[in-house]
Protein backbone atom coordinates (compact mmCIF):
# COMPACT_ATOMS: atom_id res chain seq x y z
CA UNK A 1 0.00 0.00 0.00
CA UNK A 2 2.73 2.38 0.37
CA UNK A 3 4.27 2.36 -2.73
CA UNK A 4 0.85 2.60 -4.62
CA UNK A 5 0.14 5.66 -1.84
CA UNK A 6 3.57 6.98 -3.37
CA UNK A 7 2.98 6.61 -6.83
CA UNK A 8 -0.32 7.79 -6.39
CA UNK A 9 1.23 10.89 -5.06
CA UNK A 10 3.78 11.45 -7.42
CA UNK A 11 1.27 11.00 -10.12
CA UNK A 12 -0.27 13.93 -8.57
CA UNK A 13 2.43 16.29 -8.44
CA UNK A 14 3.59 15.81 -12.13
CA UNK A 15 0.53 16.25 -12.82
CA UNK A 16 0.71 19.68 -10.96
CA UNK A 17 4.20 20.82 -13.02
CA UNK A 18 2.04 20.71 -16.17
CA UNK A 19 0.50 24.66 -15.55
CA UNK A 20 2.56 27.56 -15.10
CA UNK A 21 1.44 27.94 -11.24
CA UNK A 22 1.61 24.51 -10.35
CA UNK A 23 5.15 24.70 -11.53
CA UNK A 24 5.94 27.76 -9.69
CA UNK A 25 4.03 26.42 -6.34
CA UNK A 26 6.27 23.45 -6.26
CA UNK A 27 9.56 25.32 -6.68
CA UNK A 28 8.26 27.65 -3.92
CA UNK A 29 7.83 24.48 -1.61
CA UNK A 30 10.92 23.27 -1.65
CA UNK A 31 10.21 20.60 -4.41
CA UNK A 32 13.01 20.99 -6.34
CA UNK A 33 15.86 20.79 -2.82
CA UNK A 34 15.01 16.70 -3.11
CA UNK A 35 15.26 16.10 -6.82
CA UNK A 36 19.05 15.22 -7.01
CA UNK A 37 18.95 12.75 -4.43
CA UNK A 38 15.96 11.07 -5.92
CA UNK A 39 18.07 11.07 -9.39
CA UNK A 40 21.30 10.10 -8.00
CA UNK A 41 22.65 7.03 -9.84
CA UNK A 42 24.10 4.26 -7.78
CA UNK A 43 27.65 3.30 -7.64
CA UNK A 44 27.64 -0.38 -7.36
CA UNK A 45 26.75 -1.21 -10.69
CA UNK A 46 24.39 -2.05 -13.10
CA UNK A 47 22.84 -4.98 -11.13
CA UNK A 48 21.73 -2.12 -8.69
CA UNK A 49 20.21 0.22 -11.38
CA UNK A 50 18.49 -2.21 -12.78
CA UNK A 51 17.32 -4.13 -9.60
CA UNK A 52 13.20 -3.94 -9.41
CA UNK A 53 10.20 -2.15 -11.48
CA UNK A 54 9.84 1.09 -8.51
CA UNK A 55 13.04 1.83 -9.10
CA UNK A 56 12.95 2.61 -12.53
CA UNK A 57 9.41 4.14 -12.02
CA UNK A 58 11.28 6.46 -9.41
CA UNK A 59 13.79 7.52 -11.79
CA UNK A 60 11.45 8.02 -14.77
CA UNK A 61 9.15 10.08 -12.13
CA UNK A 62 12.08 12.39 -10.91
CA UNK A 63 13.51 13.00 -14.52
CA UNK A 64 9.77 13.85 -16.13
CA UNK A 65 9.03 16.13 -12.47
CA UNK A 66 12.62 17.98 -12.66
CA UNK A 67 11.79 18.28 -16.76
CA UNK A 68 8.66 20.13 -16.13
CA UNK A 69 10.10 22.50 -13.42
CA UNK A 70 12.69 23.16 -15.83
CA UNK A 71 10.28 24.94 -18.28
CA UNK A 72 9.26 27.79 -15.84
CA UNK A 73 12.49 29.49 -16.94
CA UNK A 74 15.81 30.64 -16.57
CA UNK A 75 15.69 31.51 -12.91
CA UNK A 76 14.34 28.20 -12.14
CA UNK A 77 16.38 26.72 -13.88
CA UNK A 78 19.51 27.80 -12.41
CA UNK A 79 17.83 27.45 -9.07
CA UNK A 80 17.93 23.58 -9.98
CA UNK A 81 21.34 23.54 -11.12
CA UNK A 82 22.27 25.15 -7.99
CA UNK A 83 21.23 21.98 -6.49
CA UNK A 84 22.88 19.94 -8.29
CA UNK A 85 20.60 18.50 -10.75
CA UNK A 86 22.70 19.42 -13.85
CA UNK A 87 25.57 17.10 -12.89
CA UNK A 88 23.21 14.48 -11.14
CA UNK A 89 22.08 14.18 -14.85
CA UNK A 90 24.94 13.68 -17.11
CA UNK A 91 26.19 10.98 -14.36
CA UNK A 92 22.58 9.65 -14.80
CA UNK A 93 22.49 9.58 -18.43
CA UNK A 94 26.51 8.27 -18.37
CA UNK A 95 25.19 5.20 -16.12
CA UNK A 96 22.29 4.31 -18.17
CA UNK A 97 24.52 4.00 -21.46
CA UNK A 98 26.13 1.71 -19.80
CA UNK A 99 22.88 -0.26 -18.40
CA UNK A 100 21.65 -3.06 -21.04
CA UNK A 101 18.52 -3.22 -19.94
CA UNK A 102 16.70 -0.36 -18.80
CA UNK A 103 18.43 2.54 -20.56
CA UNK A 104 15.72 2.90 -23.65
CA UNK A 105 13.55 3.62 -20.87
CA UNK A 106 15.36 6.46 -19.20
CA UNK A 107 16.84 7.82 -22.27
CA UNK A 108 13.56 10.07 -23.40
CA UNK A 109 12.97 11.80 -19.92
CA UNK A 110 16.97 12.48 -19.32
CA UNK A 111 16.70 14.27 -23.16
CA UNK A 112 13.74 15.69 -22.58
CA UNK A 113 14.98 17.09 -19.44
CA UNK A 114 18.53 18.13 -20.94
CA UNK A 115 16.37 20.08 -23.87
CA UNK A 116 14.30 21.66 -21.42
CA UNK A 117 17.16 23.23 -19.61
CA UNK A 118 19.55 23.87 -22.63
CA UNK A 119 16.26 26.18 -23.92
CA UNK A 120 16.25 27.74 -20.79
CA UNK A 121 19.58 28.69 -19.78
CA UNK A 122 22.69 29.48 -21.94
CA UNK A 123 25.13 28.31 -19.19
CA UNK A 124 23.43 25.21 -18.95
CA UNK A 125 23.46 24.52 -22.89
CA UNK A 126 27.24 25.62 -22.98
CA UNK A 127 28.41 22.84 -20.08
CA UNK A 128 25.86 20.44 -21.92
CA UNK A 129 27.59 20.64 -25.12
CA UNK A 130 31.31 20.66 -23.50
CA UNK A 131 30.19 17.06 -21.31
CA UNK A 132 28.01 15.24 -23.88
CA UNK A 133 29.86 16.49 -27.60
CA UNK A 134 30.81 14.15 -29.70
CA UNK A 135 31.41 10.90 -26.75
CA UNK A 136 28.05 10.79 -25.64
CA UNK A 137 25.51 11.98 -28.58
CA UNK A 138 27.22 9.77 -30.52
CA UNK A 139 26.37 6.90 -28.27
CA UNK A 140 22.65 8.26 -27.77
CA UNK A 141 22.37 8.15 -31.65
CA UNK A 142 23.60 4.31 -31.86
CA UNK A 143 20.21 3.50 -30.23
CA UNK A 144 17.75 6.11 -31.41
CA UNK A 145 13.89 5.23 -31.05
CA UNK A 146 10.73 7.38 -31.91
CA UNK A 147 11.00 9.07 -28.20
CA UNK A 148 14.86 9.83 -28.40
CA UNK A 149 15.31 10.92 -32.04
CA UNK A 150 12.94 14.14 -31.77
CA UNK A 151 14.87 15.56 -28.42
CA UNK A 152 18.55 14.68 -29.03
CA UNK A 153 17.90 16.76 -32.58
CA UNK A 154 16.05 19.47 -30.89
CA UNK A 155 19.20 19.34 -28.31
CA UNK A 156 21.58 19.70 -31.45
CA UNK A 157 19.38 22.48 -33.39
CA UNK A 158 19.08 24.54 -29.66
CA UNK A 159 23.45 23.89 -29.55
CA UNK A 160 24.32 25.22 -32.73
CA UNK A 161 21.67 27.33 -34.41
CA UNK A 162 23.49 30.38 -32.80
CA UNK A 163 26.77 29.42 -32.13
CA UNK A 164 29.01 29.08 -35.13
CA UNK A 165 32.18 27.32 -33.56
CA UNK A 166 29.34 24.62 -32.92
CA UNK A 167 27.92 24.48 -36.27
CA UNK A 168 31.21 24.21 -37.74
CA UNK A 169 31.70 21.10 -35.27
CA UNK A 170 28.05 19.46 -35.99
CA UNK A 171 29.44 19.49 -39.28
CA UNK A 172 32.79 18.27 -38.60
CA UNK A 173 34.35 14.53 -39.33
CA UNK A 174 33.91 13.99 -35.20
CA UNK A 175 30.19 14.93 -35.82
CA UNK A 176 29.36 12.26 -38.13
CA UNK A 177 29.11 9.13 -36.50
CA UNK A 178 26.11 11.57 -34.85
CA UNK A 179 24.46 12.86 -38.06
CA UNK A 180 24.83 9.93 -40.17
CA UNK A 181 22.35 7.61 -37.61
CA UNK A 182 19.63 10.12 -37.30
CA UNK A 183 19.33 11.08 -40.85
CA UNK A 184 19.35 7.12 -41.48
CA UNK A 185 16.43 6.82 -38.78
CA UNK A 186 14.84 9.51 -40.39
CA UNK A 187 15.02 7.50 -43.81
CA UNK A 188 14.28 4.55 -42.59
CA UNK A 189 11.15 5.12 -39.74
CA UNK A 190 8.19 3.58 -41.27
CA UNK A 191 6.19 6.43 -39.41
CA UNK A 192 6.69 10.54 -40.04
CA UNK A 193 8.62 11.69 -36.93
CA UNK A 194 9.17 14.62 -34.99
CA UNK A 195 12.77 14.36 -35.56
CA UNK A 196 12.60 14.81 -39.23
CA UNK A 197 11.42 18.11 -38.98
CA UNK A 198 14.05 19.14 -36.30
CA UNK A 199 16.54 17.84 -38.83
CA UNK A 200 14.90 19.80 -41.09
CA UNK A 201 15.51 22.82 -39.28
CA UNK A 202 19.18 22.09 -38.30
CA UNK A 203 19.62 21.92 -42.19
CA UNK A 204 18.20 24.77 -43.12
CA UNK A 205 19.47 27.39 -40.26
CA UNK A 206 22.48 25.36 -39.37
CA UNK A 207 24.23 24.19 -42.48
CA UNK A 208 22.78 25.98 -45.20
CA UNK A 209 22.55 29.56 -43.69
CA UNK A 210 26.00 29.24 -42.16
CA UNK A 211 27.66 27.86 -45.62
CA UNK A 212 28.30 24.52 -44.28
CA UNK A 213 26.59 22.62 -46.44
CA UNK A 214 30.07 20.96 -48.25
CA UNK A 215 31.76 20.37 -44.89
CA UNK A 216 28.68 18.25 -43.51
CA UNK A 217 28.66 16.44 -47.08
CA UNK A 218 31.80 15.96 -47.57
CA UNK A 219 32.12 14.63 -43.58
CA UNK A 220 29.16 12.18 -43.97
CA UNK A 221 30.62 10.68 -46.96
CA UNK A 222 34.49 10.16 -45.50
CA UNK A 223 32.25 8.56 -42.81
CA UNK A 224 30.32 6.96 -44.58
CA UNK A 225 32.31 4.71 -46.69
CA UNK A 226 35.83 5.77 -45.78
CA UNK A 227 36.34 7.09 -48.95
CA UNK A 228 39.62 8.90 -50.51
CA UNK A 229 40.00 12.42 -51.02
CA UNK A 230 39.54 11.69 -54.64
CA UNK A 231 36.02 9.77 -54.04
CA UNK A 232 34.83 12.17 -52.28
CA UNK A 233 35.80 15.03 -54.85
CA UNK A 234 33.83 12.26 -57.18
CA UNK A 235 30.23 13.33 -55.89
CA UNK A 236 29.47 9.69 -55.20
CA UNK A 237 26.00 10.14 -53.20
CA UNK A 238 25.08 8.40 -50.11
CA UNK A 239 21.88 7.98 -48.10
CA UNK A 240 22.98 10.65 -46.09
CA UNK A 241 23.24 12.97 -48.39
CA UNK A 242 20.17 12.15 -50.26
CA UNK A 243 18.29 12.83 -46.70
CA UNK A 244 19.91 16.51 -46.24
CA UNK A 245 18.78 17.60 -49.38
CA UNK A 246 15.38 16.45 -49.38
CA UNK A 247 15.18 17.74 -45.49
CA UNK A 248 16.35 20.97 -46.69
CA UNK A 249 13.85 20.94 -50.10
CA UNK A 250 11.33 20.36 -48.12
CA UNK A 251 12.33 23.30 -45.42
CA UNK A 252 12.95 25.57 -48.79
CA UNK A 253 9.43 25.18 -50.07
CA UNK A 254 7.55 25.97 -47.21
CA UNK A 255 9.28 28.59 -44.95
CA UNK A 256 7.56 30.37 -42.21
CA UNK A 257 6.43 33.54 -42.61
CA UNK A 258 9.02 34.89 -40.00
CA UNK A 259 12.04 33.47 -41.46
CA UNK A 260 10.57 34.11 -45.09
CA UNK A 261 12.52 37.14 -45.45
CA UNK A 262 15.83 35.66 -44.37
CA UNK A 263 15.32 32.57 -46.43
CA UNK A 264 16.09 34.94 -49.28
CA UNK A 265 19.20 35.96 -48.46
CA UNK A 266 20.85 33.16 -50.07
CA UNK A 267 24.20 31.92 -48.47
CA UNK A 268 26.71 31.99 -51.65
CA UNK A 269 28.68 29.02 -50.78
CA UNK A 270 25.88 26.99 -49.96
CA UNK A 271 24.29 28.01 -53.33
CA UNK A 272 27.29 27.50 -55.13
CA UNK A 273 27.42 24.11 -53.70
CA UNK A 274 23.94 23.27 -54.54
CA UNK A 275 24.40 23.93 -57.87
CA UNK A 276 27.76 21.98 -58.39
CA UNK A 277 26.11 18.96 -56.84
CA UNK A 278 23.08 19.10 -59.25
CA UNK A 279 25.51 19.49 -62.14
CA UNK A 280 27.39 16.94 -61.08
CA UNK A 281 24.41 14.22 -60.46
CA UNK A 282 23.97 15.02 -64.06
CA UNK A 283 26.50 14.19 -65.91
CA UNK A 284 27.22 10.92 -64.29
CA UNK A 285 23.98 10.06 -64.64
CA UNK A 286 24.60 10.87 -68.76
CA UNK A 287 26.96 8.28 -68.22
CA UNK A 288 24.66 5.74 -66.91
CA UNK A 289 23.43 2.93 -68.64
CA UNK A 290 20.98 2.33 -66.10
CA UNK A 291 20.26 5.41 -63.90
CA UNK A 292 21.23 4.19 -60.39
CA UNK A 293 18.58 5.13 -57.53
CA UNK A 294 21.04 7.23 -55.61
CA UNK A 295 21.69 9.34 -57.95
CA UNK A 296 18.52 9.98 -59.48
CA UNK A 297 16.77 10.89 -56.12
CA UNK A 298 19.93 13.32 -55.27
CA UNK A 299 19.47 15.04 -58.34
CA UNK A 300 15.53 14.97 -58.04
CA UNK A 301 15.95 16.56 -54.75
CA UNK A 302 18.71 19.15 -55.93
CA UNK A 303 16.48 20.68 -58.46
CA UNK A 304 13.53 21.15 -55.43
CA UNK A 305 16.05 22.86 -53.70
CA UNK A 306 17.02 25.34 -56.55
CA UNK A 307 13.33 25.56 -57.45
CA UNK A 308 12.72 27.07 -54.13
CA UNK A 309 15.37 29.37 -53.72
CA UNK A 310 14.33 30.92 -57.21
CA UNK A 311 10.64 31.32 -56.23
CA UNK A 312 9.26 34.43 -55.56
CA UNK A 313 6.17 35.46 -54.08
CA UNK A 314 4.35 38.23 -55.68
CA UNK A 315 2.38 39.67 -52.90
CA UNK A 316 5.64 39.91 -50.47
CA UNK A 317 7.90 43.33 -51.43
CA UNK A 318 11.08 41.25 -50.81
CA UNK A 319 14.30 42.33 -52.42
CA UNK A 320 15.70 39.21 -54.08
CA UNK A 321 18.76 37.77 -52.19
CA UNK A 322 19.97 36.02 -55.07
CA UNK A 323 23.52 37.18 -56.32
CA UNK A 324 23.16 37.83 -59.71
CA UNK A 325 25.94 36.10 -61.48
CA UNK A 326 24.97 32.89 -59.63
CA UNK A 327 21.56 33.26 -60.87
CA UNK A 328 22.97 34.30 -64.61
CA UNK A 329 24.83 29.92 -63.74
CA UNK A 330 22.06 28.74 -63.13
CA UNK A 331 19.89 29.82 -65.75
CA UNK A 332 22.25 28.52 -68.37
CA UNK A 333 23.05 25.12 -66.56
CA UNK A 334 19.42 24.87 -66.55
CA UNK A 335 19.17 26.09 -70.12
CA UNK A 336 21.48 23.47 -71.04
CA UNK A 337 19.56 20.73 -69.87
CA UNK A 338 16.49 20.87 -71.37
CA UNK A 339 18.47 20.96 -74.38
CA UNK A 340 19.77 18.27 -74.01
CA UNK A 341 16.87 16.77 -73.81
CA UNK A 342 14.83 14.18 -77.00
CA UNK A 343 12.04 16.65 -78.33
CA UNK A 344 8.71 15.76 -76.29
CA UNK A 345 7.11 12.76 -78.52
CA UNK A 346 3.69 13.17 -79.48
CA UNK A 347 1.03 11.28 -77.30
CA UNK A 348 0.14 8.55 -79.10
CA UNK A 349 -3.24 6.57 -77.63
CA UNK A 350 -5.30 5.55 -80.12
CA UNK A 351 -2.94 5.12 -83.05
CA UNK A 352 -0.56 2.42 -84.04
CA UNK A 353 3.64 2.99 -84.45
CA UNK A 354 4.75 3.55 -87.53
CA UNK A 355 7.84 3.84 -86.51
CA UNK A 356 10.53 1.21 -88.60
CA UNK A 357 12.14 -1.52 -86.25
CA UNK A 358 14.86 -0.59 -84.68
CA UNK A 359 15.12 2.76 -85.06
CA UNK A 360 15.23 4.99 -81.99
CA UNK A 361 15.05 8.47 -83.30
CA UNK A 362 11.96 10.15 -81.70
CA UNK A 363 9.36 11.62 -83.82
CA UNK A 364 8.40 14.96 -83.90
CA UNK A 365 4.42 15.90 -82.74
CA UNK A 366 2.37 16.94 -85.06
CA UNK A 367 1.94 19.98 -83.19
CA UNK A 368 5.61 20.96 -83.46
CA UNK A 369 6.27 23.65 -86.20
CA UNK A 370 9.10 25.02 -87.04
CA UNK A 371 9.17 29.06 -86.07
CA UNK A 372 11.24 31.70 -87.62
CA UNK A 373 11.86 35.70 -87.29
CA UNK A 374 9.74 37.23 -90.23
CA UNK A 375 12.75 39.51 -90.51
CA UNK A 376 15.40 37.04 -90.75
CA UNK A 377 15.66 33.93 -92.73
CA UNK A 378 15.90 30.55 -90.66
CA UNK A 379 19.52 30.03 -88.58
CA UNK A 380 20.83 26.69 -89.32
CA UNK A 381 22.75 27.10 -86.44
CA UNK A 382 20.04 28.62 -83.99
CA UNK A 383 18.90 27.00 -81.11
CA UNK A 384 15.34 26.18 -81.83
CA UNK A 385 12.37 23.34 -81.47
CA UNK A 386 12.26 20.47 -83.53
CA UNK A 387 14.40 18.22 -85.68
CA UNK A 388 17.01 21.47 -85.91
CA UNK A 389 18.12 21.34 -82.12
CA UNK A 390 17.75 17.40 -82.35
CA UNK A 391 19.70 17.05 -85.53
CA UNK A 392 22.25 19.48 -83.33
CA UNK A 393 22.15 17.08 -80.98
CA UNK A 394 22.97 14.14 -82.80
CA UNK A 395 26.41 15.80 -84.32
CA UNK A 396 27.41 16.28 -80.95
CA UNK A 397 26.94 12.94 -79.83
CA UNK A 398 30.24 10.57 -80.11
CA UNK A 399 30.52 7.64 -82.59
CA UNK A 400 30.01 4.39 -82.34
CA UNK A 401 33.54 3.65 -82.33
CA UNK A 402 34.40 5.77 -79.66
CA UNK A 403 35.72 8.55 -81.26
CA UNK A 404 35.48 12.15 -79.68
CA UNK A 405 32.23 14.11 -81.10
CA UNK A 406 32.23 16.65 -83.82
CA UNK A 407 31.99 20.20 -83.04
CA UNK A 408 30.24 22.67 -84.80
CA UNK A 409 32.24 25.31 -86.44
CA UNK A 410 32.78 28.44 -83.56
CA UNK A 411 32.31 26.64 -80.73
CA UNK A 412 35.35 26.21 -78.08
CA UNK A 413 36.42 22.85 -76.81
CA UNK A 414 37.25 22.30 -73.14
CA UNK A 415 38.19 19.56 -71.48
CA UNK A 416 36.00 20.34 -68.44
CA UNK A 417 32.79 20.40 -70.15
CA UNK A 418 33.56 16.75 -71.80
CA UNK A 419 34.27 14.77 -68.43
CA UNK A 420 33.61 17.24 -65.08
CA UNK A 421 35.02 13.69 -63.48
CA UNK A 422 38.20 14.02 -64.90
CA UNK A 423 38.70 17.71 -63.97
CA UNK A 424 38.23 16.60 -59.91
CA UNK A 425 40.26 13.53 -60.24
CA UNK A 426 42.98 16.25 -61.69
CA UNK A 427 42.31 18.73 -59.12
CA UNK A 428 42.40 16.24 -56.44
CA UNK A 429 45.96 15.08 -57.31
CA UNK A 430 47.22 18.42 -57.77
CA UNK A 431 46.48 19.37 -53.85
CA UNK A 432 47.72 15.83 -52.50
CA UNK A 433 50.51 17.73 -50.78
CA UNK A 434 48.28 20.20 -49.40
CA UNK A 435 47.01 17.49 -47.43
CA UNK A 436 50.01 16.31 -45.55
CA UNK A 437 50.31 19.84 -44.10
CA UNK A 438 46.94 20.44 -42.80
CA UNK A 439 43.96 18.39 -41.03
CA UNK A 440 42.64 16.16 -43.55
CA UNK A 441 39.07 17.52 -43.12
CA UNK A 442 40.26 20.98 -44.23
CA UNK A 443 42.06 19.42 -46.90
CA UNK A 444 38.79 18.12 -48.25
CA UNK A 445 36.97 20.94 -47.64
CA UNK A 446 39.10 23.57 -49.60
CA UNK A 447 40.38 21.41 -52.49
CA UNK A 448 36.35 20.82 -52.63
CA UNK A 449 35.65 25.18 -53.11
CA UNK A 450 38.23 25.06 -55.83
CA UNK A 451 36.77 22.62 -57.82
CA UNK A 452 33.01 23.96 -57.44
CA UNK A 453 34.29 27.69 -58.10
CA UNK A 454 36.36 26.37 -61.14
CA UNK A 455 33.78 24.08 -62.54
CA UNK A 456 30.41 26.97 -62.42
CA UNK A 457 32.94 29.07 -63.87
CA UNK A 458 33.03 27.02 -66.80
CA UNK A 459 29.57 26.72 -67.30
CA UNK A 460 28.63 29.98 -68.91
CA UNK A 461 27.88 30.87 -72.90
CA UNK A 462 27.24 33.83 -74.77
CA UNK A 463 25.57 32.31 -77.79
CA UNK A 464 22.73 29.81 -78.73
CA UNK A 465 25.94 27.37 -79.97
CA UNK A 466 27.84 27.53 -77.35
CA UNK A 467 24.66 26.51 -75.30
CA UNK A 468 24.06 23.22 -77.45
CA UNK A 469 28.17 22.21 -76.28
CA UNK A 470 27.06 22.71 -72.64
CA UNK A 471 24.55 20.63 -73.94
CA UNK A 472 26.41 17.35 -74.51
CA UNK A 473 27.59 16.53 -71.04
CA UNK A 474 23.99 15.82 -69.78
CA UNK A 475 21.36 12.92 -70.35
CA UNK A 476 19.30 12.81 -73.79
CA UNK A 477 16.55 10.93 -71.96
CA UNK A 478 15.14 11.76 -68.65
CA UNK A 479 16.35 10.21 -65.36
CA UNK A 480 13.27 10.01 -63.27
CA UNK A 481 9.43 11.25 -64.60
CA UNK A 482 9.01 14.62 -64.25
CA UNK A 483 12.26 15.77 -64.80
CA UNK A 484 11.62 17.83 -67.74
CA UNK A 485 9.14 19.65 -66.12
CA UNK A 486 11.28 20.59 -62.83
CA UNK A 487 13.72 22.03 -65.43
CA UNK A 488 10.95 24.45 -66.92
CA UNK A 489 9.48 24.90 -63.45
CA UNK A 490 12.91 26.45 -62.52
CA UNK A 491 13.02 28.47 -65.61
CA UNK A 492 10.18 30.08 -65.11
CA UNK A 493 11.40 30.84 -61.60
CA UNK A 494 14.32 32.24 -62.53
CA UNK A 495 12.56 34.57 -64.73
CA UNK A 496 10.11 36.12 -62.99
CA UNK A 497 10.86 40.09 -62.84
CA UNK A 498 14.46 39.35 -63.58
CA UNK A 499 15.75 41.74 -66.41
CA UNK A 500 18.94 40.58 -66.19
CA UNK A 501 17.27 36.28 -66.38
CA UNK A 502 15.04 37.62 -69.27
CA UNK A 503 17.37 39.36 -71.21
CA UNK A 504 20.27 36.29 -70.65
CA UNK A 505 17.31 33.68 -72.05
CA UNK A 506 16.89 35.54 -75.13
CA UNK A 507 20.69 36.23 -75.62
CA UNK A 508 21.10 31.99 -75.59
CA UNK A 509 18.03 31.17 -77.91
CA UNK A 510 16.35 30.03 -75.11
CA UNK A 511 13.17 31.48 -75.86
CA UNK A 512 12.18 29.10 -78.95
CA UNK A 513 13.56 26.19 -76.58
CA UNK A 514 11.13 27.75 -73.52
CA UNK A 515 8.24 27.84 -76.11
CA UNK A 516 8.79 24.19 -77.57
CA UNK A 517 7.87 22.92 -74.32
CA UNK A 518 4.47 23.95 -74.24
CA UNK A 519 2.69 20.97 -75.47
CA UNK A 520 1.00 17.94 -73.85
CA UNK A 521 3.80 14.83 -72.59
CA UNK A 522 2.82 11.70 -70.95
CA UNK A 523 5.88 11.71 -68.97
CA UNK A 524 5.51 14.95 -67.85
CA UNK A 525 2.13 15.70 -67.25
CA UNK A 526 2.67 19.64 -66.03
CA UNK A 527 5.25 20.74 -68.33
CA UNK A 528 2.79 22.58 -70.51
CA UNK A 529 1.78 24.33 -67.76
CA UNK A 530 4.94 25.22 -66.64
CA UNK A 531 5.89 26.36 -69.91
CA UNK A 532 3.19 28.85 -70.19
CA UNK A 533 3.82 30.20 -66.87
CA UNK A 534 7.57 30.50 -68.33
CA UNK A 535 6.64 31.97 -70.95
CA UNK A 536 4.10 34.64 -69.04
CA UNK A 537 7.42 35.33 -66.91
CA UNK A 538 9.82 35.81 -69.55
CA UNK A 539 7.78 38.48 -71.78
CA UNK A 540 6.86 40.23 -68.75
CA UNK A 541 8.16 43.56 -68.34
CA UNK A 542 9.98 43.30 -71.57
CA UNK A 543 8.95 44.62 -74.81
CA UNK A 544 11.77 42.89 -76.75
CA UNK A 545 11.44 39.41 -75.85
CA UNK A 546 7.62 40.36 -76.42
CA UNK A 547 8.24 41.98 -80.06
CA UNK A 548 11.07 38.80 -80.71
CA UNK A 549 7.62 36.16 -80.02
CA UNK A 550 5.08 38.06 -82.00
CA UNK A 551 7.65 38.39 -84.86
CA UNK A 552 7.53 34.71 -85.07
CA UNK A 553 6.11 32.78 -88.20
CA UNK A 554 5.73 29.07 -89.04
CA UNK A 555 7.83 27.70 -92.46
CA UNK A 556 7.35 24.73 -92.23
CA UNK A 557 5.08 21.50 -90.87
CA UNK A 558 5.81 17.77 -89.24
CA UNK A 559 4.46 14.64 -90.79
CA UNK A 560 1.93 13.65 -88.79
CA UNK A 561 1.66 9.56 -88.69
CA UNK A 562 -1.66 9.72 -87.61
CA UNK A 563 -2.79 11.66 -90.16
CA UNK A 564 -1.58 9.82 -92.69
CA UNK A 565 -3.59 7.10 -91.61
CA UNK A 566 -7.23 8.94 -91.89
CA UNK A 567 -5.48 10.51 -95.49
CA UNK A 568 -4.89 13.84 -94.28
CA UNK A 569 -2.03 16.56 -93.90
CA UNK A 570 -1.00 20.06 -92.34
CA UNK A 571 -0.04 22.87 -94.75
CA UNK A 572 0.04 26.04 -94.13
CA UNK A 573 -2.00 28.78 -95.46
CA UNK A 574 -0.28 30.80 -98.63
CA UNK A 575 -2.32 33.59 -97.67
CA UNK A 576 -2.31 33.91 -93.62
CA UNK A 577 0.84 31.75 -92.86
CA UNK A 578 -1.24 29.41 -90.24
CA UNK A 579 -1.41 25.70 -90.42
CA UNK A 580 -4.73 24.14 -91.81
CA UNK A 581 -5.51 20.58 -92.13
CA UNK A 582 -5.91 19.19 -96.08
CA UNK A 583 -6.75 15.97 -97.51
CA UNK A 584 -3.43 14.10 -99.04
CA UNK A 585 -2.73 14.75 -103.01
CA UNK A 586 -4.72 18.00 -102.30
Amino acid sequence: MGDETALKNSALLLQQSRSGEGRQQLLNTGVANILPSILEPPKSGESEYVSGDHSRKTLIWGLQLARNLCAAGETACMSLVQTGLLKTVLALLEASQQAQSCHLQLQKPLLQLLVNMAASSSTCLQHIWDQCFPGRFVALAKTLSEGTAGPLSTLLLLAAKDSPPRASLLCSPSAAALLSPLLTYTATCPQPSAAAGTLGLIIHHVIWQQNLLQAAMTSLTLYSSQRTCQQVLRLQPCLEHVVIIQLLADELEDPVAASRSQARQCPEASLNFSIYWVHGMCVSLSSQQCPLPMFVQSLEAGLQVLRALTAQDEAEKIQDGLPQDQLITLLTLALAMLAALNPIQPPRRHAKTTQQPGSTQAEPSSESILLSKQQNAPNEDALVSGPTAETQMQEAEPSPAGGQPQQAAGLHSTQEHQAAPHLVADLASQHDSSFRAQSQADAHNQTLSEVVNHLLSQQNAESPEQLVRLAQQFPRQSPYKGYRCDLVALLANLCFRRLAVQNKVQQLGGTELILSQCQWDDENPLVREYGLWAVRNLCEGNDAIQESISSLRAHSTVDCPELQQIGMKIELDGKTGKPKMVAQGA
